[in-house]
């Protein structure tokens, strides 16, 4: 599926070319690296971003990221307070994020999702 200027794999894909989808993905299962980080060629779905803004819950960092490559669609993601210490991540930095190709579900846009007749 094609976000922006992303070809991104995900879950539920079955559906007709040109279909216009949603992709979701829960936050805590948008894994974070360090910028700059290089994957070893066997992964899908890895993203330069931007933290634009992160708001401590406690347990975990909430966090709002822009990637170029998403276009206008902003990413929400959880990272652990341990994940944010090790990789020194903060607002205005950057970061590779990895969306696990069978944690990003595919909905067809408009459509009523898992309604049964």
């Amino acid at each position: 599926m094609l976000i922006g200027n992303a070809q991104l794999t995900g879950r539920n894909l079955d559906f007709p070319q040109g279909t216009p989808l949603i992709a979701a993905i829960r936050p805590v299962d948008v894994v974070p690296h360090k910028a700059g980080f290089q994957q070893d060629g066997t992964g899908e779905n890895f993203l330069d971003a931007t933290i634009e803004e992160m708001e401590f819950l406690g347990s975990f960092w909430r966090s709002r990221l822009r990637s170029a490559e998403l276009g206008e669609q902003d990413l929400t993601a959880d990272f652990s307070i341990n994940a944010v210490r090790r990789l020194s991540l903060e607002s205005g930095g950057a970061m590779v994020v990895e969306l696990p190709p069978e944690r990003l579900l595919t909905f067809p846009s408009g459509g009523s999702h898992g309604a049964h007749s």
